[in-house]
């Protein structure tokens, strides 16, 4: 996508999200966050892209699991690959692996994204570590997802100050 493209969905998905959040639809609001981010991210705008994922796990305490672990927490892993220290992430990654089971969701496009996290993740951390850090995110409350996401969140965001 050209610059010009990308700057104009960042104005289409920037004036839906405030109409989301108007109108009180959390899932809108959540998906349209997640898109402005990885608009921001394709242009690697890390601060911004950063503020946008942490504005979603603002309303975490009142989204269905399912849709925080697809529209606002795997995106955030996306983003923070590299930058956030694994250990952090593989428990991050552990709660959406709990809420993949519970609800038996079937991650078709999000395969490949997820595939790579998860061998990025196997790949900087041993064995044990890695394995504690998963098991340790599926008992997260999602108050806890919520604290860690945003924190996360803030380590994108001032990665992109760098």
């Amino acid at each position: 996508m050209e610059l010009k493209q990308m700057d104009q969905a960042q104005e289409y998905f920037h004036e839906s999200m405030i109409i989301a959040r108007e109108l009180g639809v959390k899932w809108v609001f959540t998906y349209t966050l997640r898109k402005l981010a990885e608009n921001c991210l394709s242009k690697g705008q890390y601060q911004q892209a950063g503020e946008y994922l942490g504005q979603g796990f603002t309303l975490a305490p009142e989204m269905d699991p399912d849709i925080l672990a697809f529209q606002c927490l795997f995106p955030l892993l996306n983003a923070a690959d590299g930058i956030s220290p694994p250990d952090k992430m593989a428990r991050l990654l552990g709660y959406l692996n709990k809420v993949v089971e519970d609800y038996n969701i079937t991650l078709k496009k999000t395969r490949v994204m997820y595939d790579r996290i998860t061998a990025e993740l196997q790949a900087r951390l041993d064995p044990a570590t890695f394995q504690a850090s998963l098991e340790a995110g599926r008992s997260l409350s999602i108050e806890q997802v919520q604290a860690e996401a945003r924190l996360m969140a803030r380590e994108v965001s001032e990665y992109g100050k760098s």
